[in-house]
């Protein structure tokens, strides 16, 4: 038995981690500090781009600084000038094998109790760290989830292209890598990062992964329980980078049909390449006088623009969990989203609507009605609203250093069974 209170030597790889970034960056460094809470964790991460900030940040903390060691692991991107994305995983794994390198030393010199296989989430690139012989963590995993096929001509001409070779690329790597096979079993715990992932963990490798969801939280000490007066428009809230898997477009077609019967506005904070087709479609639509594209803004002018809004629509697709869903919810937000990814899992009818992924058609007039349906029904918002907030502990990063605790004493007795079993047999 691991005792529950001795603080384990944790070597975690997170290839991203930087304290003042969102995305995988953000994931990286806000785990790392739950971590830390329980452990001494010795951090793998890229030596250019995020060790710098990284240090300079732990420095800075009296509780981190002596909890946790930066290992910087330089990658070389010189293939990258020239093959641009072509050779992006090839100096990934390239990294993640100096990673490897710089490991076995590090283990020679400090003996970890377990290793965790952090990020960057996604299955494609399970690192190598599963070779040592110590205890192996490795999660949340992320990246099963296709974009469903019937969605694909709603996303515009390059976006239907793009989407439909990633869906054929990801389904013959599910398969084939025999990389992912083999990290996969070398595996004393697996955590997925949505339901989507853990049913095609379980599919595929035969392995069972409990659902933890990668981002997280911090609970808005002050929510906002949201209402509604008769004839106020309804604020709509749309967050993020405007990529094709986002369904941006799904989401002006619902306002457009709602606008026809309720006062409405909307509000789209985020930049990307279909920024152009979603202002296009907005004047097509007639609707491009309710649509206020604020372009890419400031997380804190994000969260302020949250907690002036009435619901948030986030029609996404294909991703994990992104933050924008958990922090919504923090401040009382209630949330549209398809019952998909990582909000399919934590957006109930209780704290908003999750819409079945079926086609765009009917994805549009479900959105549509639920926008039209919290307009009308202000006691059913002010509900979703309260209970959005009270549930936003459970999504709390706090939430996450205890989950972490509890997969490392899983790992080590894991593998210690394993080890009694092999020597009585």
């Amino acid at each position: 038995m691991v005792s529950t209170t001795r603080r384990l030597k944790v070597l975690v790889s997170a290839y991203a981690c930087h304290p003042e970034q969102g995305s995988e960056p953000g994931v990286g460094w806000n785990w790392l500090k739950e971590i830390a809470r329980h452990h001494d964790v010795w951090l793998l991460t890229e030596a250019q781009r995020f060790a710098p900030a990284t240090e300079s940040a732990i420095q800075t903390d009296p509780q981190l600084r002596d909890a946790v060691k930066v290992i910087g692991v330089p990658r070389e991107r010189r293939a990258e000038r020239w093959l641009k994305a072509l050779a992006y995983y090839h100096t990934y794994e390239k990294w993640q094998r100096a990673a490897l390198a710089r490991a076995r030393e590090l283990h020679r010199q400090v003996g970890f109790d377990v290793v965790h296989q952090l990020n960057m989430i996604g299955y494609r690139e399970p690192g190598f760290l599963g070779s040592l012989d110590v205890p192996f963590v490795w999660g949340p995993i992320g990246g099963f989830a296709q974009m469903p096929w019937r969605y694909l001509h709603a996303m515009g001409t390059s976006g239907a292209v793009s989407l439909g070779l990633r869906n054929v690329a990801n389904e013959m790597q599910m398969r084939l890598s025999q990389r992912v096979r083999t990290a996969m079993q070398a595996s004393d715990v697996l955590i997925a990062a949505t339901s989507v992932d853990r049913v095609a963990i379980a599919k595929l490798y035969g392995r069972q992964a409990p659902v933890v969801h990668e981002t997280g939280t911090a609970p808005d000490p002050e929510p906002i329980v949201r209402t509604i007066a008769q004839g106020e428009p309804l604020r709509v809230l749309w967050c993020g980078r405007m990529v094709p898997s986002k369904a941006v477009g799904v989401a002006v077609r619902a306002v457009a049909r709602a606008s026809r019967t309720i006062p409405i506005e909307f509000h789209l904070c985020g930049d990307g390449p279909q920024q152009p087709f979603a202002r296009a479609l907005a004047q097509q639509l007639g609707i491009d006088g309710l649509c206020h594209f604020h372009g890419q803004v400031p997380r804190v002018a994000v969260i302020d623009r949250m907690r002036s809004s009435h619901v948030l629509l986030f029609p996404s697709l294909k991703e994990a969990t992104s933050a924008t869903v958990p922090e919504a919810l923090a401040t009382g937000l209630p949330v549209l989203c398809h019952d998909t990814c990582g909000h399919g899992d934590i957006v109930t009818e209780e704290v908003g609507v999750g819409v079945p992924v079926t086609d765009p058609p009917r994805s549009v007039e479900a959105f549509a009605e639920a926008l039209v349906s919290l307009s009308r029904e202000p006691e059913r918002l002010r509900a979703c609203s309260i209970a959005a907030a009270q549930g936003a502990p459970r999504l709390a990063w706090s939430a996450k250093g205890d989950a972490a605790d509890a997969w490392y004493r899983e790992a080590i007795e894991s593998r210690q069974s394993r080890v009694n079993r092999v020597s009585a047999g």
